[in-house]
This record gives C-alpha cells, sequence and structure tokens, in this order.
C-alpha cells in the first residue's frame, strides 16, 4: 500500500501542476442554453469552464473571474464557469463532453486522463510571473487537540479534501504511511469537499485535524475574515 500511494505520488508530481486543460473535439458543455438547445449541439459563441472545488461556488466563480475575462478576450466566445460539487463531477463532466475548460490538480489530471478524458495542457498556474508552479499540503489541527505532528494523526477524525485531490488527499496519505498510519484504517476519514471546507471543519471541531493546499491556510481563508486559528504543518506535496 506504501509503495501504490508513492508511485501515484510521483506520477502527480511530474504532472502539469494545477494545470488547465482543453478537451479535445466533442460535444459543447453548452447543452444547457438556450441556442444549444434549440440546435441540438453546441454553441459555437460559448465555452464553458470548471475547476476542481476548493472552495464553496460562489467565492469560486467571483476568484476565477479576471482568468475567465482573459479567456473570453482570447477565445473571442463567452465563458461560462460551472461550479461542481466534487473532483468526480468535473471529470465526468469534461469526459463526456460538457465542459470544455478545466483546471486541475496533477492527481485529478491523471485520474480524468485514465478515464478516457482527452485534454491538452495549455497553461500552469504560477503565484507570480515566471516562478515555478506548484503549491504544498499542509496538516492543520487546534492547539487544544494535543496533535504535535502527524504521527499523532492515530486514532483521530481527520478531515480530507476529496479522494481525487493531491494535496487534500494523496500527499496526505503517503504521508501518514510515511508516519507509519494506514489513512484507510488508523484514523477515521471524514471527505469535506473543499479545501475551504477541510480548514474550518478543524477549525471547527468536527474534525481533530486534516489536510489543505497551503493557500488556503495561508491566505485565502485569513484574507476573507476566517480565523487563522489552526496550526499547520507541510506534509510534502511539491513545490
Amino acid at each position: 500500500m506504501s509503495s501504490s500511494y508513492r508511485r501515484l505520488a510521483g506520477r502527480a508530481g511530474m504532472a502539469v501542476l494545477a494545470a488547465l486543460l482543453l478537451a479535445a473535439c466533442g460535444q459543447s458543455a453548452s447543452s444547457n442554453s438556450t441556442s444549444s438547445a434549440a440546435s441540438g449541439g453546441r454553441n459555437p459563441d460559448e465555452l464553458v469552464m470548471a475547476a476542481v472545488p476548493s472552495e464553496n461556488a460562489q467565492s469560486l466563480e467571483k476568484d476565477y473571474q479576471p482568468l475567465l475575462g482573459m479567456l473570453q478576450k482570447e477565445t473571442g466566445k463567452k465563458i461560462r464557469f460551472q461550479s461542481a460539487t466534487s473532483y468526480s463531477a468535473v471529470i465526468e463532466a469534461q469526459r463526456t463532453g460538457k465542459v470544455d475548460i478545466v483546471q486541475y490538480g496533477p492527481f485529478s489530471l491523471i485520474t480524468a486522463q485514465n478515464s478516457g478524458v482527452k485534454v491538452t495542457p495549455i497553461a500552469a498556474q504560477t503565484v507570480t510571473k515566471g516562478a515555478t508552479p506548484g503549491y504544498r499540503s499542509y496538516g492543520i489541527t487546534r492547539p487544544d487537540t494535543g496533535i504535535k505532528s502527524l504521527a499523532d494523526y492515530k486514532g483521530k477524525k481527520i478531515c480530507f479534501v476529496d479522494p481525487t485531490s493531491t494535496s487534500g488527499f494523496l500527499y496526505p496519505s503517503a504521508a501518514l504511511i510515511d508516519a507509519g498510519i494506514d489513512p484507510t484504517k488508523d484514523v477515521t476519514p471524514v471527505m469535506a469537499g473543499g479545501h475551504d471546507a477541510s480548514v474550518l471543519a478543524v477549525l471547527n471541531g468536527q474534525c481533530d485535524a486534516g489536510f489543505a493546499e497551503d493557500s488556503m491556510v495561508d491566505v485565502t481563508l485569513p484574507g476573507k475574515g476566517s480565523s487563522n486559528r489552526a496550526r499547520s504543518m507541510s506534509c510534502g506535496s511539491p513545490r
């Protein structure tokens, strides 16, 4: 089991981090639009973009507005943002041609490709221009739990993000294994559904500890006025 997780983590690390991917030719994701419904096919003037859920849908769409505007300018088409409830929903939407553009993480990219999604990486997200793409996974907890390292996660209720999240599941699982903990047997796992949900569940006492991407802990939630009471530790996602 340990070698399996490490093998997957290695493949994810070599993939394009937080990549934007375009689906190969197929039916449009705009099947819900009026013009699409009328023609029975794709709306040639619209592209649909989705992203693996890192926070609630309303906040996610707001954060993506600059990118949506850039894509609209570059393509000359209307870009509609489609919120998703899970990583698997995003993958299935692109696999079936309901979404044209997706921002994946490494593990969800590999999962999508293995499920038959034909995609072309076109860009990778960076914090600053010219920087190397990448991010880290944080193990998070509250000071009152007495948890001081990943080894202390054993027997605890642990929040993960999603089974196909790189920083919210894959690397955390590998890190727990390295700490001598079986992530399927030695903890009580909870799939929070988003990075923000994982952090907030820990802060609110619904989980003893959990995992989330670094920017959610360091930047996004504090910037939105959420309490930053969680203590964090890096658990090895690629930088």
